[in-house]
Formats: C-alpha cells, structure tokens, sequence
C-alpha cells in the first residue's frame, strides 16, 4: 500500500508481535484471534515473513493462515472495480460479467471443485485477465 513493500510490513508486523502474549508457535496458531488487512500481496507477504521470523517457523513450512489472516472485503471490491474498468484487461463488453464471476470468490462455499472458473481459469475466458486476476485463486476475502 502506497509504495510500501513486504520488508516495510514485515517490520511492522514483527514490532505487533513483540506486543502480543503469545511467546510459541503453537500459542499464536491456538490464541491469534485473526486480523483484517487490505488487499495487499505485500502487505500479505510481510505478515507472513514476520511470522516466520518471530516465531522461527521453516521457509518451507506451510504456515496456513487462512483462519488468521483475512482480506478486506471492501478493498477487494475496490480492486476489481479498477481491473474491471482497465479496457486493457477486461473488454468492455465482458465488463459485468467478470465483475461478478470474480464476486464469487466472496463466497465462502466456493472452490476449485464446485467453481473453477471463477477461481482461477477465469484468464482463460477474458484474454489479458489472467495476469491482474491470478492472485484472486488464493485468497481468503471476508
């Protein structure tokens, strides 16, 4: 957010986690009531890197913070509004219709099972919308 990269969220993160009771791992996983943040992938990222630094947890360890970390819906919602608007990436006459296909991902009953287009291939149906939409297959929106 506004030029800042994962390094800078990352020392922030880890100056919050010096303030939090959880000393262990395993306390941050059972006791963490979870945190909003915007949809950020450096935000996401520096998060991650001060969990790992902080609580010396493993680069090749998955962390799963699915039920810890969330996006806002809001700035979600912002995102794809500016995607969808690009005529670079969505053609204006698939402007709706990528709009809400990617809304889907909103909902929490929706996987790559019951609903991969919309979670992942949809670059295969707008060309050029791949590359801006490819973080949305693995994110957890509230």
């Amino acid at each position: 957010m506004f030029g800042k990269t994962q390094h800078h969220y990352q020392a922030h993160f880890k100056v919050l986690l010096q303030s939090l009771p959880y000393t262990t791992w395993q306390e941050f996983m059972n006791q963490f009531p979870g945190m909003t943040c915007d949809f950020s992938d450096a935000e996401r990222a520096g998060f991650e890197l001060a969990l790992r630094d902080f609580y010396n947890v493993a680069e090749h360890q998955n962390l799963q913070l699915e039920s810890h970390y969330r996006f806002c819906e809001v700035h979600f919602k912002r995102s794809l509004t500016r995607v969808r608007r690009n005529g670079a990436v969505v053609p204006h006459a698939k402007e709706m219709e990528f709009y809400n296909t990617a809304l889907q991902l909103l909902d929490p009953q929706q996987t790559m099972d019951t609903n991969p287009r919309s979670l992942g291939l949809y670059g295969a149906h707008i060309p050029g919308a791949s590359a801006r939409t490819s973080t949305l297959a693995y994110i957890n929106v509230v």
